[in-house]
């Protein structure tokens, strides 16, 4: 039973302290910075007002008006195409009064389309390079993220669960980006954002699961990993990234066997394997340990290639030899001079499968037995409880 002396701790020593000190629960994003633009154009949708550095001063934009901006001389230039009219600064801060419901798009050859953006936008210069933060509330970027994570044409009960784990993650990085000025950016290294969400379905699952988070027996935020395809077994944390989740252990995952990403086959010159041997020492002039390195089966996931004293980690093979998972079988073709990997599933294997969930969500089970399923033992709580306990 959780009681009110736990939660009470839980706030005030935990992530969730720093979280409820945002109030209107914004999270800044870093977008656009993996590709290096020195120019943009934006078009506003909605009602818009821009400042200048420090000025107190807001100047209204025109609706549906392309501005044209772009670093000079590590300073930004801002041109109102309609008038002519260039401003130079430091910094700019467009701002609108309805951060829910206003939008703004930006342009650029290297985007084959537009990205549309709900909330504000912050820019300023960084290596000649524009440096483009989006502040936006919580769940409209969560909205966003699962959109570009998952989909369309999903389940209710897979967006549903896919939101838990974005805004878990969101909430328990916080301040991975702070030293560059923002929460979160907007690629892999974090969460895949490429703005607003247009799916009504996405939309709704977000909105059913506001406020909840996942957290641990001891309460707090989860790892919220996910992967493609478990290719029929999740893998615990330790095995991949050496620290021990006792919510993330390995669990044998039928539901993901015979998904898109389920089976996959990559071959290699027997050649380039034996070179690759080598570069851990793996003995490949003993005729025994070569066979067992051409004939490597794994009926449960393992964790190396192990032979005598030899261990190779199968995170190093797959991430070195580029593939699409650890769990796979060896062997050599019919003429004995070509590997073949054959793998099962996609991505690391730790948490949860998303093949795996849309699976389970079409056999008709909710998004707290997908969850419950790929973590164990863990609470998904209302923040808003949270918070009522906070003000107690």
């Amino acid at each position: 039973m959780i009681t009110y002396k736990k939660f009470l701790f839980f706030i005030l020593s935990s992530s969730f302290f720093h979280y409820l000190a945002f109030t209107q629960e914004l999270v800044n994003i870093g977008i656009l910075g993996a590709l290096k633009l020195s120019s943009i154009k934006i078009l506003f949708q909605d009602a818009y007002s821009v400042q200048f550095d420090e000025a107190n001063e807001l100047q209204k934009l025109n609706k549906n008006q392309f501005y044209q901006l772009e670093v000079v001389n590590d300073s930004l230039v801002l041109m109102d195409n309609l008038n002519g009219k260039k401003i130079t600064a430091k910094t700019i801060r467009f701002f609108s009064p309805d951060i829910t419901n206003s939008e703004f798009s930006i342009i650029h050859p290297k985007l084959s389309n537009s990205r549309t953006y709900k909330g504000h936008l912050t820019i300023t210069a960084k290596e000649s390079n524009l440096q483009l933060v989006n502040t936006l509330e919580l769940d409209d970027y969560v909205c966003g993220v699962v959109n570009a994570e998952v989909g369309k044409g999903r389940h209710p009960e897979l967006y549903k669960a896919q939101s838990l784990l974005v805004r878990t993650y969101a909430l328990s990085h916080l301040y991975k980006h702070l030293p560059e000025g923002y929460n979160l950016c907007d690629q892999v290294h974090c969460q895949v954002y490429y703005g607003t969400c247009q799916s009504s379905s996405i939309f709704e699952a977000v909105k059913s699961t506001h406020h909840l988070v996942i957290v641990d027996k001891d309460l707090n935020l989860i790892v919220a990993a996910f992967h493609s395809n478990s290719g029929g077994q999740t893998v615990n944390s330790e095995d991949i990234w050496g620290s021990k989740k006792e919510y993330l252990r390995s669990v044998k995952d039928t539901f993901s066997i015979g998904m898109p990403s389920y089976r996959w086959q990559k071959k290699m010159a027997l050649t380039e394997w034996i070179r690759y041997l080598k570069k851990y020492k793996y003995p490949v002039d003993d005729s025994e340990a070569l066979n067992f390195a051409t004939n490597f089966k794994q009926y449960n996931r393992s964790v190396y290639l192990h032979y005598n004293h030899i261990k190779i980690p199968l995170k190093n093979i797959r991430e070195e030899l580029k593939l699409m998972s650890t769990f796979f079988d060896i062997s050599l073709n019919a003429t004995k001079d070509t590997v073949i990997f054959s793998g099962r599933g996609f991505g690391h294997g730790v948490g949860l499968s998303q093949e795996g969930a849309m699976k389970m969500a079409k056999l008709g089970l909710n998004y707290k037995q997908i969850i419950n399923f790929y973590y164990q033992n863990v609470i998904l709580i209302d923040l808003k409880k949270l918070n009522f306990f906070k003000e107690e």
